[in-house]
């Protein structure tokens, strides 16, 4: 598991959410999460599938993690006004 990097997660992410394949996606999103919980980015596309598959609570929490680790975070916060 060493040589793990996000990027694994995060391409297979990107092509899934392309193909509207959202729960395929948010289940490799939240493999990532658990491996690299301090990755902004990792975080930030966890909440974006979140957002996808309906359940707004998880994504606010994701984007609420992204400000903890960037607390200067643009896009989490932009996306936390959005979704209060």
């Amino acid at each position: 598991a060493h040589d793990l990097r996000p990027s694994y997660f995060l391409r297979p992410y990107e092509y899934l959410s392309r193909k509207e394949m959202h729960g395929n996606a948010l289940d490799v999103m939240k493999k990532a999460a658990k491996l690299f919980p301090k990755n902004v980015k990792v975080r930030l596309k966890t909440a974006e599938a979140y957002e996808s598959t309906g359940q707004v609570a998880r994504a606010v929490q994701e984007y609420k993690q992204a400000l903890v680790i960037d607390p200067d975070n643009k896009r989490a916060k932009k996306r936390l006004e959005k979704l209060k």
